[in-house]
């Protein structure tokens, strides 16, 4: 078995029609190792390209099949960002925890 390094992702930027105040996301995904969300795996967002991230808190909503793999959701204020329209996710993960991110959508309002 080969060891999982600590590792970032960061998604390529959406934009928006207007500076959203929360976002939500839902993903479809499966931890490698046993793991604790929201601390061997965080999701984050920002707002402004990048540059600001808020993290948010996500839980368990399903399972998305026999396999493993799960369904996630969560919602986090972004209002106390620096005001922008470009949208990014960033997920990172702990040395040894893997995590596979299978899918997810961005909602903001």
């Amino acid at each position: 078995l080969g060891s999982t390094a600590a590792s970032t992702f960061l998604s390529t930027a959406r934009t928006a029609v207007s500076a959203p105040s929360t976002v939500r996301l839902v993903l479809i995904g499966k931890e490698e190792q046993t793991q604790t969300m929201n601390t061997d795996t965080v999701f984050s967002i920002s707002r402004d390209s990048g540059t600001t991230f808020s993290a948010i808190t996500m839980t368990q909503s399903g399972n998305y099949n026999s396999s493993g793999v799960k369904i996630y959701t969560g919602t986090v204020d972004v209002s106390g960002q620096p005001s922008g329209t470009s949208i990014v996710l960033k997920q990172t993960t702990s040395t040894a925890k893997g995590f596979t991110l299978h899918g997810y959508s961005l909602l903001y309002k």
